[in-house]
């Protein structure tokens, strides 16, 4: 039964492969199955009561309709699914007006004239106009014709006895009654679920709005910013050229090299943070798992030819308490950009400048500390720290992206971050980073 049921399965699935509805036909199609099944076996007991009561003829008019039904049933599993539904329909109709004419209407077979409309309306989808109009004035004949001929247009004698008379218009009732229910409540359900369908759709579309409208917005400051920052280092850098050519004066020349390095750095520089904005953007996110003692001294070694970076105290401490797994491209890229800020905004002048960074691991997630006691953030200006292109110093000449950069690509990680400083006295960052790997099988 089992392997019936998947290769049933497979041959739907294969009909509607490619369908955008394809789901809700297959939904349709099993329903369709169930009716088919049900109405074979009402058949069969119609039969068993016919020729219980010496009803033959009735009875094997039912047998006849139960074979339909297992028919269309192997159909449907063949892939010819409309064929099957027309059959199943035709024929059951056609079984149905026999057996009413030989029992006549005191058996009370008109009540499954409800299961017949409604089954029309499961049978088919909305956009299956033909073989609605097609089922239902079919149906209408059929009606028409046999109230016309008062259920005895074949002339049969009937034969059956007032037991079976009362005896077929229960079992007529409950059947009428049962997949009249059936129908409803499959309608009510499908009906419901769409509807709820629809509300995740709208709430994704107003998700995806509002952070299309932020898009939008960044993007436009991103360019007209982007570009100031990129054109105004060139410009500089050809000033210095073109003054260049004419002087004569080496030690003039020398320093005229040195200021081209500092806006080929701060271009450098600019670039590297919009490399980073693109990569976590665009790349996926990856689970590997992280060694931060080696993370955090690759960064710190790439500072080492900066100016006054070996009077700068670095402290780390790592505390294990699990493997942790991340990306650790995103991971190098929040580090970097904490540890770079922590570096610029150092004050060389205190006797101990110092840079803390304290990670503590844990199976689920790891916390990570990064503290200075460089400069500091006035408080009027923390609320506004991770938007795009600020700059809480304007003697620095950072682009005004890393902390944006940090607080995006923590939001790909599923992570969090907390800021607190003091001005002129310490700035610490608290971060929050998910174990991936458990997240995934949490998921």
């Amino acid at each position: 039964m089992h392997k019936q049921f998947r290769k049933l399965l497979y041959s739907l699935r294969k009909h509607f492969a490619g369908s955008e509805s394809a789901r809700d036909e297959i939904k349709r199609a099993f329903l369709a199955i169930n009716i088919i099944l049900f109405a074979g076996a009402s058949a069969l007991a119609f039969s068993f009561l016919d020729f219980m009561f010496t009803n033959c003829g009735g009875g094997f008019v039912d047998l006849l309709f139960a074979t339909a039904m297992f028919i269309g049933i192997l159909m449907i599993m063949k892939g010819y699914i409309n064929a099957a539904k027309i059959l199943t329909f035709i024929i059951g109709l056609l079984c149905f007006m026999i057996n009413s004419s030989s029992e006549g209407r005191l058996a009370g077979n008109q009540c499954l004239w409800f299961p017949f409309i409604c089954s029309i309306f499961i049978f088919y989808s909305i956009s299956q106009k033909m073989q609605i109009i097609f089922s239902i004035a079919l149906l209408l004949t059929a009606i028409i014709f046999m109230e016309y001929t008062d259920y005895s247009f074949l002339g049969l004698n009937n034969k059956a006895t007032e037991n079976l008379y009362r005896i077929n218009s229960y079992v007529c009732m409950s059947i009428s009654l049962f997949l009249v229910f059936v129908y409803f409540y499959y309608m009510m359900k499908t009906n419901q679920q769409t509807e709820d369908k629809l509300k995740r759709i709208n709430s994704a579309l107003n998700i995806s709005n509002q952070n299309l409208k932020k898009t939008n917005s960044e993007l436009d400051s991103f360019v007209y910013k982007a570009s100031h920052d990129l054109r105004s280092p060139l410009v500089s850098l050809l000033g210095l050229i073109e003054i260049s050519k004419n002087e004569k004066d080496f030690d003039k020349v020398k320093q005229y090299l040195l200021l081209k390095e500092r806006s080929v750095k701060k271009l450098d520089a600019l670039i590297l943070d919009i490399l980073d904005l693109s990569k976590n953007a665009r790349l996926p996110v990856e689970a590997t798992k992280i060694d931060f003692e080696l993370l955090i001294n690759e960064i710190f070694n790439n500072y080492n030819y900066l100016e006054d970076f070996n009077k700068i105290e670095r402290k780390v401490n790592i505390e294990r308490n699990g493997v942790f797994f991340s990306d650790v491209r995103r991971l190098n890229i929040i580090m970097n950009n904490l540890i770079s800020n922590s570096i610029r905004y150092a004050d060389i002048g205190k006797p101990n400048p110092y840079i803390d960074v304290q990670i503590t691991i844990y199976p689920t997630h790891a916390f990570i500390h990064v503290k200075d006691n460089g400069q500091g953030i006035k408080e009027e200006h923390i609320k506004k720290i991770y938007n795009m292109y600020f700059r809480a110093n304007e003697r620095n000449t950072g682009s005004g992206l890393g902390l944006y950069i940090v607080k995006e690509t923590l939001e790909k990680l599923k992570g969090s971050v907390e800021m607190s400083s003091e001005y002129m006295n310490w700035t610490e960052f608290q971060l929050m980073v998910p174990n991936m790997k458990v997240c995934m099988q949490l998921e």
